[in-house]
């Protein structure tokens, strides 16, 4: 087909799986269901899903995985964590990862997870440890292969420089992160 016809369909396809993906969020977080349907309807994000682009995916996966986490933590009819539960935390977690590397810290939050929800801390342990090691890991070998096609796109700005400096330092990368939020804030708000 032509070159439009492929553009709209990744467009849709775009649109579809990120509609789908944030209608499950809203679906499965456990309270303000209102603020995440807000989330998703903000213009940013309206914008973003309805284009070709790969913002759309990483605000609706992880609009549904921070609320996928949530409703593990509090959903009170989940006494232990199964084999579905587990295979949508690391399918959701490697996707979040390899969406864009900012969103890597996410990644963290599967640790929130209460232990009671497993067969003890240890079992934990070893279950979340390696779906996180797991997504670093292929976010990382993701990085090293596509860091030889990608250009730069901050002349001066090397990514894997940057995320080597986040992993080796990661107290300091998490007050930078407040700082940048902190200057920008107004910003992001009025926009």
């Amino acid at each position: 087909g032509s070159l439009a016809m492929q553009l709209y369909f990744g467009r849709i396809a775009n649109l579809l799986v990120s509609a789908m993906l944030i209608y499950f969020g809203i679906k499965y977080i456990p309270f303000k269901k209102i603020f995440v349907f807000l989330i998703a309807l903000l213009p940013i994000t309206l914008q973003e899903i309805s284009c070709l682009s790969s913002d759309a995916i990483a605000i609706s996966i992880s609009i549904f995985y921070i609320s996928y986490i949530l409703h593990l933590i509090f959903d009170e009819n989940i006494e232990k964590l199964n084999k579905k539960n587990i295979i949508i935390l690391a399918i959701s977690s490697i996707i979040v990862a390899m969406s864009k590397i900012v969103y890597i810290p996410l990644c963290i939050f599967i640790f929130l997870i209460p232990s009671k929800k497993f067969e003890n801390k240890k079992d934990k342990l070893i279950k979340l440890g390696l779906i996180f090691g797991i997504a670093i890991i292929i976010n990382l070998i993701w990085l090293m292969y596509s860091s030889r096609f990608l250009i730069e796109y901050n002349i001066g700005v090397n990514s894997k420089e940057q995320v080597i400096f986040i992993l080796t330092h990661p107290i300091q990368y998490f007050f930078i992160l407040a700082k940048t939020i902190a200057n920008n804030f107004e910003m992001w708000n009025l926009g």
